[in-house]
């Protein structure tokens, strides 16, 4: 993470700032992934199944004949409303791999990453230009092997980024789209990140955000849809997923290093929300990697 506690995307060359490929629900915790945002622009285009996308608290339900382009620094994430798993190719790009010039991206990079009217766009494949940003996306991660995979890449990406541009340069930039409240909860969201293995308090987050107890709940509830101990306790479980596949620590290590003060409360409140134990949990997923390779992972 960065200081503002945007995430650093594992891009998969170096300096060529693409992150693309194939992943499943399935791949996360509970088929859900966890809130998060980044300079770069993302587009998620499912191939089988479905899932509901959360921008900004907005939710988005996408299929096969359905994706999304989601605008730089927006806070976002995927997951399952009926515990179905979803495959998807997903495509992140820094806008400076468009930068050629600084014409270029004063006029036209920034009108759209910078445009408040802009958050996200739906795509449709009954809608021809929306199909063909749909079909771009697959075809990135279609050449992400290619002998000159970058330059492949870097095609694709100008001409879906004109695609996106010739298409959405009506919209008028209003920085009253632009609310108050995201920069409140990123603050917040910056803090349980950063501190989830210590003790924190409600009062704690709300002090992250400068605003009131109260106010710290309506702000998490509209966005998140969960409460900020809620948040606190999920984020505290999905570190411990990552633990519990990484490394060799005992269950016991693992509750207190994520920030859980005792190991029955832990195990408890796993099986709560996974359905099975930790340690059922990481025999699982570590035979599942000696057989099925994890193709990857959306930070």
């Amino acid at each position: 993470m960065r200081s503002d506690k945007s995430e650093i995307l594992p891009y998969k060359f170096k300096d060529y700032y693409a992150f693309i490929g194939l992943e499943k629900l399935s791949d996360h915790p509970s088929f859900r992934m966890f809130n998060h945002w980044h300079d770069a622009v993302e587009i998620i285009v499912p191939i089988r199944g479905h899932m509901v996308y959360s921008i900004n608290g907005e939710l988005v339900h996408l299929d096969e004949n359905n994706g999304v382009f989601i605008n730089s620094n927006q806070i976002h994430y995927g997951f399952s409303a009926d515990n179905t798993d979803c495959e998807f190719v997903f495509a992140l790009w820094h806008p400076l791999i468009l930068c050629a010039t600084n014409s270029i991206e004063k006029n036209y990079v920034k009108p759209i990453t910078d445009n408040a009217a802009i958050p996200y766009i739906r795509l449709n494949r009954e809608i021809d230009w929306e199909k063909t940003i749909m079909d771009d996306a697959c075809e990135l991660n279609a050449q992400l092997y290619a002998p000159s995979a970058p330059l492949a890449l870097q095609s694709l990406i100008f001409k879906m980024w004109k695609t996106i541009f010739d298409n959405t340069a009506h919209e008028e930039d209003d920085s009253s789209h632009v609310s108050p409240q995201l920069s409140i909860l990123k603050d917040m969201l910056s803090y349980v990140h950063e501190h989830y293995p210590e003790k924190i308090s409600l009062n704690d987050i709300a002090n992250a955000g400068k605003i009131s107890i109260s106010s710290c709940n309506t702000i998490y509830k509209k966005y998140l849809k969960e409460s900020p101990i809620k948040h606190l306790l999920n984020y505290r479980l999905m570190k411990s997923c990552e633990l519990l596949i990484e490394n060799a620590l005992s269950v016991t290590e693992i509750a207190f290093d994520v920030g859980f003060a005792n190991t029955s409360y832990y195990i408890d409140t796993f099986k709560k929300r996974y359905g099975c134990t930790p340690n059922e949990y990481r025999k699982r997923n570590k035979l599942s990697e000696i057989f099925t390779p994890n193709p990857g992972s959306i930070l």
